[in-house]
């Protein structure tokens, strides 16, 4: 700054609590100092001392209660009062993860939440008559801090090129796995009316109405042969009928 005879330094931290968390830290020299005694001081920086705002707590600076809250979704399916599904999200350490492609693999999502905590387990939602991954998974924490954490930062990132979405689940339970849709899939693939090629293109009512068959997708370039009549078949040879006729004769 030339107006203040003074320049800064400034330089990130990684905390060690969240290590996908980082801050900046500030520290003023005169104009006038050396270069020799900038990089000794700064090679000593004390960054605990300096400045207090450097070791104050994130959450004064980032409000990062609103990517953890509960959203408005509730399960029509839950056994239970609105209330104790809403004390069980609370309290819950698993994550419904949604948007993800067909053909996404439960290593990668492993590898992906992981950054964000220990994961207990996955469990990979299915088509419930193919038995085929259809596009959703349950990941389970050891922790609801791990699990907040993936609520953070990996919400609304990236995987197989597709933004994938978390939301709090009350906790898997046996054959939550399988698509709700009549069709077997998810019901939101049901009535989807844009292609989507990670998820199985049109979606099944759409392709229900469009009258999907062999006939859609032939090359009208490629002549088709013609049906035999009843005529022809008729007045085809049978080469059974003389062998048949031999066989009779003494």
């Amino acid at each position: 700054s030339t107006t203040t005879n003074k320049f800064f330094f400034l330089r990130p931290h990684l905390t060690r609590t969240q290590p996908l968390f980082f801050y900046w830290s500030v520290q003023v020299f005169p104009i006038s100092s050396s270069p020799v005694a900038v990089a000794a001081s700064i090679k000593k920086f004390n960054f605990t001392t300096i400045l207090t705002i450097t070791i104050m707590s994130k959450r004064k600076y980032f409000d990062t209660s609103r990517s953890v809250r509960l959203s408005t979704y509730r399960d029509q399916h839950f056994k239970g009062s609105q209330n104790e599904q809403e004390k069980r999200l609370l309290s819950s350490s698993t994550l419904y993860v949604g948007n993800l492609a067909f053909y996404t693999r439960e290593e990668q999502i492993h590898e992906l939440f992981s950054r964000a905590g220990d994961v207990k387990r996955i469990v990979m939602g299915l088509d419930k008559i193919k038995r085929t991954p259809c596009g959703f998974c349950f990941v389970e924490f050891y922790t609801r801090s791990d699990a907040e954490n993936a609520m953070r930062y990996v919400n609304g990132t990236r995987l197989d090129d597709r933004v994938i979405r978390t939301d709090w689940d009350v906790g898997f339970q046996e054959g939550r796995q399988y698509g709700r849709g009549k069709s077997g899939g998810q019901v939101r693939d049901e009535y989807r009316v844009d292609y989507d090629p990670g998820r199985g293109g049109y979606g099944k009512i759409i392709m229900q109405k469009m009258g999907q068959d062999d006939r859609m997708f032939t090359d009208p370039s490629v002549p088709v042969a013609p049906a035999a009549t009843a005529a022809s078949t008729a007045a085809a040879p049978s080469a059974a009928a003389p062998a048949a006729a031999t066989t009779a004769a003494p």
